[in-house]
C-alpha cells in the first residue's frame, strides 16, 4: 500500500487498443486501497510528477486495522471520502454532453464555483472521459456563452443570469 506525501500518483489500466484509463489520481493520501485483500492488483501505478510516497507493507496495515480502533476509524473515513469521490465521477461520466461534465466537475470538486486544476487540460480531459479536443471545444463554448471563465489556472462558474440555464 502507498501513501502519497507530495507529487501525483495515478492508478492506470491500459485497454486492449492501447487507450489509457486513469482510475485514480492521488496528490496526497492513500492509493490502491482496493489492493488490501487482493492477491494481485489489476492496475499499475504511475507517477505523473516527481513524487514522494511512503510504502506500507500490507501485513502492517492489516495489523493496524485489527488492533487500533483509531486507525480503523481513520481508514474508514478515508475510504468513505474516496467512495463519495468515485460516485461523483460515475455520475459525471453518465452525463452526455462535455459541457455538462465540465460544470458538474466544477460544482462537485471545486470550492464556491471555482476549480483549480492541478493538472494539464489534456490530463483532466481523460479524467472526464473526453478527448482533449472535445474538452477544449466545450470550454470555449462555455466561455463564449458566459457560463465560465478561466482565471489563473482555475475554472470559475459565473453567476447564472436570470432565465438562463447551464
Amino acid at each position: 500500500m502507498y501513501y502519497v506525501v507530495a507529487g501525483e500518483v495515478r492508478l492506470i489500466r491500459v485497454g486492449r487498443q492501447g487507450e489509457l484509463f486513469i482510475l485514480q489520481r492521488v496528490r496526497r493520501g492513500w492509493v490502491a486501497e482496493a489492493s488490501l485483500f487482493a492477491r494481485r492488483y489489476h492496475c499499475d501505478l504511475q507517477t505523473a510528477t516527481p513524487t514522494t510516497f511512503v510504502r506500507v507493507p500490507l501485513a502492517a496495515l492489516r495489523t493496524a486495522l485489527d488492533t487500533s480502533p483509531e486507525f480503523r476509524r481513520y481508514w474508514i473515513e478515508c475510504l468513505s471520502v474516496e467512495v463519495r469521490r468515485l460516485r461523483g465521477a460515475c455520475e459525471r461520466l453518465g452525463l452526455r454532453r462535455a459541457e455538462q461534465r465540465v460544470v458538474h466537475a466544477i460544482e462537485s470538486d471545486g470550492i464556491d464555483g471555482e476549480l483549480r486544476l492541478g493538472e494539464s487540460l489534456k490530463d483532466w480531459a481523460a479524467e472526464l472521459g473526453l478527448t482533449h479536443e472535445t474538452l477544449y471545444r466545450a470550454l470555449a463554448r462555455l466561455e463564449r456563452s458566459g457560463v465560465l471563465k478561466r482565471a489563473g489556472g482555475a475554472l470559475v462558474l459565473m453567476p447564472q443570469r436570470a432565465g438562463s440555464r447551464r
